[in-house]
């Protein structure tokens, strides 16, 4: 039985992952998101006009999350190789309860062109906070690095391929998000740390 539209679409969206996990979204009908979410037909439609609606902004609330957490993150670190750290750590605190929506947003989900839109800006938006940390740094050392949007995203994208291999693939175990992405930050920041160190010394 639907209960009073006393709710929020909030409520609606946890419902909804709730059965997009077990099912997958493909195999989820309406139907099902509402009694998901005890709500009638009338009062769905007064938040979403479809299951796709709902899709997105359950992407939207995750990467839209992703990236505000980032941005406070980066906005209290004093050095590149802390960014980079807190970085990733603070992707795998984001993303770590969601494994199955992430594995949804990356596959079936990308055949909205919302949804893609969305992934699309949510990676622009962190390739251009991790640029603007690694163009601080260079400036901060008096060098100049020759490209940190390529380098920015060259990382985001090792990144993205840790997080296929735990969402996707699951060769990374469920609660190893965090290993798997401070390995690559780890690898990657002697490198580029190392070159803007080089070139100082060149200078």
């Amino acid at each position: 039985m639907a209960r009073p539209a006393l709710f929020t679409p909030e409520e609606i969206l946890d419902a909804a992952e709730r059965v997009f996990i077990r099912q997958g979204y493909g195999e989820t009908s309406l139907r099902q998101l509402m009694a998901a979410a005890e709500v009638s037909t009338t009062a769905f439609y007064a938040r979403f006009d479809s299951k796709e609606a709902v899709l997105i902004a359950l992407v939207e609330r995750l990467l839209g999350g992703l990236f505000r957490a980032e941005a406070e993150a980066l906005s209290r670190v004093r050095s590149m190789e802390e960014g980079i750290e807190r970085g990733v750590e603070v992707m795998a605190e984001t993303l770590g309860p969601h494994r199955r929506l992430v594995a949804i947003s990356l596959t079936e989900a990308m055949s909205s062109g919302e949804v893609k839109k969305s992934v699309q800006r949510a990676y622009a938006g962190l390739v251009k906070l991790l640029g603007a940390q690694l163009e601080a740094a260079a400036r901060s050392r008096d060098v100049t690095l020759p490209d940190p949007q390529a380098l920015s995203w060259a990382f985001v994208g090792a990144l993205h391929i840790q997080v296929l291999r735990w969402a996707v693939f699951e060769e990374v175990g469920k609660n190893d998000l965090a290993a798997a992405l401070r390995s690559v930050a780890r690898t990657f920041t002697p490198a580029v740390a190392g070159r803007a160190k080089s070139k100082g010394g060149r200078k």
